[in-house]
């Protein structure tokens, strides 16, 4: 198989999941670890009241020793909230949650989310829904349904793969494209979404889905006359599933409602009449993760942090929705398809996992979004930059994906070391170190977390 793409390594300790993106229905009930004060963005410790002047409104749980502050978009001194007075005015808010890169992986973060009370003329919200951020931890796809050999007098001849000619690889008598490679025999020898059959010690998921019958036919030229060719259809199963490479923090939360079978985290719905609600929730971290076993130990806050995309907001935070290119871990679009190009006609859609944030929906009866908060949990490389922006709220004076040497372009006592401690989406674009494991600069390029096999960052 002719493939100059390097196959990257990786390993994940965590169930299977599902690209169905399912809802589960429960009850309110009283909630704990209510936030004491309606501050817009640094969050209080716990209380036991309820803020009867606060809107829709999400709030960070504040943690002795450990920075964190949540705002709105484009100002720091206002409330992640829709306010009591927009109640009838539909509206979307987008909020950054802001924290240092190795408090995120190292402890995590707890937010609130506040519903206000109605009545049952005109509840402020019906139905809350809580939607996780996820992402694409590799490269998913669907293998080729159909492949036909032909070997000639013990060589093979003839070799395509979905229809398409493939590669013949006349040393290991082999046919491959940029998806999958075949034997002579039609077995299957590799899928290039099957990260579970790489050599060595790091293994993933088998992200490789669907079925395909290969036809092998035989002929010999030997003989006087020579046999009839015979031909011998295999029907092959890839063994994965796409949604096998998603994942999200809320996945490791044993009470978060969950899709039966691959266990991926469902979209929290709760009803809420006129009631309304508030609740926190911790999302855990990676390094807690990893110290449970539950998921392989990487210096990257993927997990936790979606935000990407700074220099967007830099230029302009209302139009951030607008102007901003999700990252192909998020939004895939199609798999390598036959050429490994992404763009060709064989080439299969694959849906998004997300938008880097976690999504809060207030419905009403009839399930149309009343309002919508989009938080984006966002890790800072430096201390430097991230208490300048916590001081005055200007994106443009700060860098949060710094880089440099520890010592020399940031405050630390290791000369040697890197002012990026922990991988985040804005690091792995602006990264050049390759075209699987960095973008190069290009956020619409195919680039994925591979956290196993990611080395420490630049």
């Amino acid at each position: 198989m002719v493939n100059t793409r390097v196959t990257v390594q990786f390993r994940f300790a965590i169930t299977a999941v599902s690209l169905l993106i399912a809802t589960s229905l429960i009850g309110c009930k009283a909630d704990s670890n209510y936030f004491t004060t309606s501050n817009s963005s640094v969050g209080s410790g716990d209380g036991s009241s309820k803020d009867a002047t606060a809107g829709f409104r999400i709030r960070l749980k504040a943690k002795d020793g450990v920075k964190g502050f949540l705002h709105k978009f484009g100002d720091i001194a206002e409330a992640c909230e829709v306010p009591l007075a927009s109640k009838e005015t539909p509206t979307e808010v987008n909020c950054m949650m802001n924290m240092l890169e190795y408090d995120l992986w190292f402890y995590g973060y707890e937010y609130e989310v506040n519903v206000p009370a109605g009545t049952a003329e005109s509840p402020f919200c019906s139905y809350l829904l809580e939607t996780p951020h996820r992402y694409y931890k590799g490269q998913a796809g669907y293998g080729p349904q159909t492949a036909t050999i032909t070997m000639t007098d013990g060589v093979m001849t003839i070799c395509n793969i979905g229809g398409i000619p493939a590669t013949i690889n006349a040393a290991q008598q082999t046919c491959g494209n940029s998806e999958v490679v075949f034997t002579a025999s039609g077995t299957l020898l590799s899928c290039e979404y099957n990260y579970g059959q790489q050599v060595g010690n790091v293994r993933g998921p088998n992200c490789c889905q669907g079925e395909a019958n290969v036809n092998v036919t035989t002929v010999s030229t030997v003989g006087a006359p020579p046999p009839a060719p015979t031909s011998v259809t295999t029907k092959i199963d890839y063994g994965g599933r796409v949604s096998n490479c998603l994942e999200s923090t809320n996945d490791f939360i044993p009470t978060w409602p969950k899709i039966t079978g691959p266990q991926i985290a469902a979209t929290l719905v709760k009803e809420l009449g006129a009631g309304g609600l508030v609740r926190s929730q911790k999302l855990p971290s990676a390094f807690e993760l990893d110290s449970r076993s539950l998921r392989s130990k990487t210096l990257s806050d993927f997990l936790n942090a979606g935000f990407h995309g700074w220099n967007v907001y830099q230029s302009s935070a209302a139009t951030f929705d607008q102007n901003v290119v999700i990252p192909k871990a998020m939004k895939p679009d199609f798999d390598y398809g036959a050429d490994g190009s992404h763009s060709g006609t064989d080439a299969t859609p694959l849906p998004q996992a997300g938008k880097g944030a976690v999504v809060f929906e207030c419905l009403n009866a009839a399930g149309e979004v009343k309002h919508r908060i989009n938080m984006y949990a966002h890790a800072w490389n430096t201390i430097e930059d991230f208490e300048d922006f916590q001081a005055n709220g200007n994106p443009a004076t700060v860098d949060p994906n710094r880089t440099g040497v520890a010592g020399v372009d940031c405050n630390a006592v290791n000369g040697l070391g890197s002012c990026n401690s922990i991988w985040g989406f804005d690091d792995m674009v602006l990264d050049t170190t390759g075209f699987e494991l960095g973008c190069s600069g290009d956020p619409t390029a195919y680039c994925y977390p591979y956290e196993g096999s990611r080395p420490s960052p630049p």
